[in-house]
């Protein structure tokens, strides 16, 4: 008898899939990779010819030459974050999108911060209650629908990123309930993801009510938190939470936001490539090519230095010499 792995699967089994899937998956667009965002000028050479062409247009415009790079298979719409989209935003993204090529959109962190803090909401109202927290109505009418009916053939999921929570039980369980509720509302319309920033939230009772609304679990790489690969380890349910899975890579553990900023600009090339993480990310990719789900991975320059670069790195080790 061949040997189990912790999913449930056999080692046997997993080579001979992966061999016989790579390149069909690699073909077919189940396997997605982009970057969180794509307006770097520093890419120029590698994704965009001549950025000075763009002029003031750079931001609006580039995304279409991004899209015809080779690089990258879906887009992360990171700057949604920071706000509801307009009409005119949205119709700015159609126009530069093709059908099918999927965008990862970040939830407004209007709906994801608990409290008002230095960096959202207004300043009198620091600590307070965020009265928009985990609000499904204003999630359903202000982003989902509004993407729907503008780019739906361009939906690929939605990220709900929550920032650092404090570390109490009794706001781990009014978190859990908020977003127990949030996820019950929109039962299921609409493909989501959950990315904590709180190691000890990673518990039992989480995968299983993602898994009971059909949610995914964000599996990151970054500062403070486990690997994706040693969530799987210890949570083997975590990538069948959905009927889908997402990998955001931003930061390399122990390494601070402002520091990879500083470290990695302007991100024309890899600074720091990292095996360790590289075989984490990878990991999930393949588990999820061997469960026949499909996977949207996004990375940051901030990883090692260049997104598109790290990228094709990852798809050489995937798909590279089929």
């Amino acid at each position: 008898m061949s040997r189990q792995n912790k999913q449930g699967v056999s080692s046997r089994s997993r080579a001979e899939r992966l061999s016989e899937m790579s390149y069909a998956l690699s073909m077919s667009g189940t396997v997605h990779f982009g970057a969180s965002t794509w307006t770097y000028p520093g890419w120029e050479g590698l994704v965009y010819q001549d950025v000075r062409a763009y002029g003031r247009r750079f931001k609006a415009d580039s995304l279409s030459e991004y899209v015809s790079s080779g690089y990258f298979d879906c887009v992360g719409i990171d700057n949604m974050f920071y706000g509801f989209p307009s009409d005119q935003k949205l119709l700015g993204l159609k126009k530069h999108l093709p059908e099918g090529f999927p965008c990862i959109v970040k939830v407004p962190r209007e709906l994801t911060y608990p409290y008002f803090s230095h960096q959202f909401g207004p300043r009198e109202a620091f600590g307070t209650p965020n009265p928009r927290f985990l609000d499904p109505f204003v999630a359903r009418e202000g982003l989902l629908r509004p993407f729907r009916q503008e780019l739906g053939q361009n939906e690929g999921i939605f990220v709900l990123q929550f920032p650092p929570m404090p570390r109490k039980k009794d706001f781990r369980e009014f978190w859990f309930e908020q977003l127990d509720y949030f996820l019950g509302e929109l039962n299921g319309e609409w493909p989501l993801a959950v990315e904590v920033r709180n190691e000890e939230f990673l518990g039992t009772d989480y995968f299983t009510m993602l898994r009971d609304h059909g949610a995914a679990h964000v599996f990151q790489v970054w500062t403070g938190m486990p690997l994706p690969d040693e969530v799987l380890e210890t949570h083997p349910s975590a990538i069948s939470c959905a009927s889908f899975v997402a990998c955001r890579a931003l930061v390399c553990p122990g390494v601070a936001y402002k520091d990879a900023v500083d470290r990695f600009s302007p991100y024309s090339r890899l600074v720091e490539p990292n095996p360790r993480v590289r075989r984490s990310i990878l990991s999930i990719v393949e588990e999820a090519i061997v469960r026949d789900l499909p996977i949207y991975t996004t990375v940051n320059n901030r990883l090692e230095g260049c997104a598109p670069l790290t990228i094709q790195a990852l798809k050489d080790e995937i798909f590279g010499g089929k």
